[in-house]
């Protein structure tokens, strides 16, 4: 059995086009969200549609579905979908960095960490996170 982390399971839920739709308006609406019948209005989405990509985002913890009443149900972005979409952006940046360094020194300087999911100098060691000791050498 094979076991995804949640940032793998996050960026794989906005890898379709019409949940990465759905995941910026959310984000642009804030902590209100929006109701779905505005996002299929919006999106111009089948409901039986827009349902499906709803529930792939609520599984992969980037939207919670909330209530405004017995008949009305909307959608907001949780806060650690957006700081686990902070972190991929940043560790991207980090990475075209690294490419840009590589090029000028001309040999490998940094590495990808699977521990801590981001990049780090090739003779640094990682740190994870609330490590407190050295003896973390990879």
């Amino acid at each position: 059995m094979t076991m995804i982390s949640p940032t793998a399971r996050a960026l794989a839920a906005l890898g379709h086009d019409a949940r990465l739709s759905i995941f910026r308006l959310l984000v642009k609406a804030g902590d209100e969200g929006l109701r779905v019948s505005d996002l299929g209005n919006h999106l111009g989405l089948a409901p039986s549609t827009l349902a499906h990509h709803l529930s792939s985002l609520v599984d992969a913890g980037l939207v919670t579905k909330g209530e405004i009443d017995a008949r009305t149900n909307s959608y907001q972005t949780t806060a650690r979908a957006r700081e686990l979409v902070r972190r991929a952006v940043q560790s991207w940046v980090d990475l075209l960095d690294a490419d840009r360094q590589l090029l000028a020194d001309g040999g490998p300087t940094v590495r990808y960490c699977a521990d801590c999911e981001s990049v780090h100098p090739v003779d640094a060691a990682c740190k994870p996170w609330g490590s407190t000791t050295d003896d973390n050498q990879r």
